[in-house]
């Protein structure tokens, strides 16, 4: 067996790209995702979420998160998701691959974690950008301009 083919045993399964079993394989990063697309032209499709009894991925993504979108596929990792959703509202915002390479160039730049949860590295970059300007985010307190 192939490890294109043995990819897409783990994306059938419920792996994604970035999942710790698909990266195990050996392949780039670049062949995981490319590999991870065709399977998904191909019309491959989550059966269930990995360790889960139920073959039916909506049903159990909606313990997690409610309704998914027709197609949407579950994950935790940041770097696999199109739309993140965040609570106790759910308010969705597109992950954009200017947000992904900005998580990347912080982890890689200033040491920052590589797969920080999305609202930490969002408060964060928020936090450094008004500080940056001479506002704490804490009580509203301008530092004098000088």
């Amino acid at each position: 067996m192939t490890k294109k083919e043995k990819a897409f045993q783990l994306f059938e399964q419920g792996y994604g790209p970035s999942s710790e079993p698909v990266k195990a394989l050996g392949l780039k990063t670049s062949s995981r995702w490319h590999y991870y697309k065709e399977w998904q032209d191909k019309g491959g499709q989550v059966k269930a979420e990995p360790g889960m009894a139920s073959t039916d991925a909506e049903a159990a993504a909606e313990k997690h998160i409610g309704k998914l979108a027709k197609g949407a596929i579950l994950t935790d990792d940041p770097r696999e998701a199109t739309i993140a959703r965040f609570r106790p509202k759910v308010i969705e915002i597109p992950l954009t691959p200017t947000l992904l390479l900005a998580i990347e160039a912080a982890h890689r730049e200033w040491g920052w974690p590589k797969n920080p949860p999305l609202h930490l590295f969002i408060d964060r970059v928020i936090y450094q950008a008004f500080r940056d300007r001479g506002i704490i985010l804490q009580a509203y307190i301008k530092e004098d301009e000088g």
